[in-house]
């Protein structure tokens, strides 16, 4: 949704996090920054027991991933985010159709997604 007064984008986002059953819908500005928008989450949903663990690991240890649309292939493909960069310069020339599904993964785990870069290549 596009705020006219801040001249900025407020995406709905689907949050994922594969390590658990939650999954929740947030709206944030494409002005705030990966990292921020995790640890909001967390806050806010600090009595979500699920979520412990993704708490006790703290940030160093997360990383977000955007699933890919638009993509030949693209039903299991990711692209790894810059937590310190903002949910604007991520979304920069990706296919988005409806809304972003970003999922939260730990850092060891990262492996077990493909990821791509901007163009779409391994």
């Amino acid at each position: 949704k596009y705020d006219r007064i801040k001249d900025e984008i407020h995406w709905q986002i689907h949050f994922i996090f594969p390590n658990t059953d939650f999954k929740t819908n947030k709206k944030f500005s494409e002005n705030v920054k990966i990292q921020d928008m995790v640890k909001t989450l967390l806050d806010t949903y600090e009595n979500e027991k699920q979520l412990d663990f993704y708490r006790a690991q703290g940030s160093s240890k997360i990383r977000v991933l955007l699933k890919t649309e638009g993509l030949k292939n693209n039903s299991n493909r990711f692209y790894d985010l810059d937590l310190n960069q903002t949910l604007k310069m991520c979304l920069s020339k990706k296919v988005i159709i409806e809304y972003p599904t970003l999922y939260i993964v730990f850092d060891y785990l990262i492996d077990n997604f493909e990821t791509v870069d901007s163009d779409g290549k391994h």
